[in-house]
């Protein structure tokens, strides 16, 4: 019998008891030997499965470690680029809502932009749209003076402007968009009638056909605005006298220049250029504006104001008014924008030479025009010495 079958009954518990004990003596003594074998002697199979194990793991914590670094990288390129294109997306909503209005304004007409040195301790320069109004109205509105407007930007080109005065009008409100004004309540800057004068009969030279027909006087209107065309032609010093004598207070008078000899027919011409009367003011309430006092002297009414005195009856002397009416005629010919706004042709350096005849020839007037009640108006048209050779009314703006 071989020692497997032995075993083989061992286990089954069939082998006899003396060779049991033998089997189960053999089986301990091997046990024994193979705990020593485990204990005492190297395994090349296990040290190496060991060391792949820590290789493995090694390797997977680097792995971890890399993965790590990348996720951070990837957020860390994530954040700096929404911080970036959000940078870049506020600058250009600034810019939009910002910059970019008021780069657009430039390149059209600025009513808001300061004009003039700085005036009094609180450094406060006028407006242009102010300054413009005042040289216009007086120029071309005799019933009509304004110089005082406050203007709102909106931006690309885009403005709010409201039009007051210091002698009563009512406030005129209207935009400026891209050089275009645009008024709500324009009357109370239109121009009169062309032909409230009649330039033929007091031997003044015009553009102008015939005069408007003459008007009836309202004796039930409060007060009117009145054209007086004179039965001669006055000289400044007339003029002043005439409005004196007959207790007038603010006027405008219009104005003519000496014809070139042997040009027309008659021996004066009036300043219409575009068909419009022009003309002065005297003794209007007036605000003090800044500006080129060095380009344009005595622009301004008040600057006007400022060069007579009480002892002068608060009236400029006819050089100081010459110099004014140049000052704005030389303003019309530089800000053509404004004007042309307006519906006046700025062009040729015609009002230029018109300040230089001017300054050089002197000033006449033709007429005047002024806003009193019907009864005022007509003791002076009908009075013998009034020199009122024909009357225009109208209802005051």
């Amino acid at each position: 019998m071989t020692y497997r079958e032995k075993l083989k009954l061992y286990k089954q518990g069939k082998l006899p008891e003396a060779e049991r004990e033998t089997v189960a003596q053999d089986i301990e003594r091997h046990e024994a030997i193979g705990e020593y074998l485990l204990d005492e002697i190297d395994l090349p199979e296990l040290e190496q499965a060991s060391e792949t194990e820590e290789r493995g793991a090694v390797q997977e914590n680097e792995a971890s470690r890399m993965t790590a670094q990348i996720n951070s990288s990837i957020r860390k390129a994530f954040v700096k680029t929404g911080v970036i294109v959000g940078a870049a997306v506020l600058a250009i909503v600034l810019f939009a809502v910002f910059a970019l209005p008021r780069i657009v304004d430039c390149f059209y007409y600025d009513p808001a932009k300061p004009v003039g040195e700085a005036a009094g301790d609180n450094g406060i320069q006028s407006e242009q749209l102010s300054l413009d109004l005042a040289v216009y109205t007086e120029l071309f509105v005799p019933d009509g003076y304004r110089d005082q407007a406050h203007v709102e930007r909106r931006g690309f080109g885009t403005y709010d402007v409201t039009i007051g005065s210091l002698t009563g009008q009512s406030t005129v409100v209207g935009t400026v968009e891209r050089n275009k004004l645009t008024l709500f309540t324009p009357d109370p800057l239109r121009m009169p009638t062309a032909n409230a004068f009649d330039h033929n009969s007091v031997g003044v030279e015009s553009s102008i056909q015939g005069p408007a027909a003459d008007s009836f006087v309202d004796m039930n209107a409060s007060t009117l605005a009145a054209y007086c065309t004179f039965d001669h032609v006055m000289t400044y010093a007339e003029f002043v006298k005439w409005v004196s004598d007959n207790g007038i207070g603010s006027c405008w008078g219009a104005i003519c220049v000496k014809t070139t000899p042997n040009t027309y027919a008659f021996d004066y011409e009036t300043i219409d250029l575009d068909g419009a009367n022009h003309g002065m003011r005297l003794n209007t309430s007036c605000m003090h504006l800044t500006f080129d006092q060095e380009k344009y002297p005595e622009l301004t009414l008040y600057s006007l104001s400022k060069t007579t005195g009480e002892e002068q009856n608060w009236i400029p002397s006819e050089e100081n008014a010459r110099r004014h009416v140049a000052s704005m005629l030389r303003y019309m010919e530089d800000h053509p924008i404004f004007f042309e706004q307006m519906g006046m042709v700025v062009d040729n350096n015609r009002y230029e030479q018109m300040a230089k005849r001017v300054e050089e020839q002197g000033m006449f007037f033709y007429g005047c025009c002024f806003t009193a009640t019907p009864y005022e108006i007509s003791n002076i048209a009908k009075s013998e010495d009034g020199h009122v050779i024909w009357l225009y009314t109208e209802p005051v703006q």
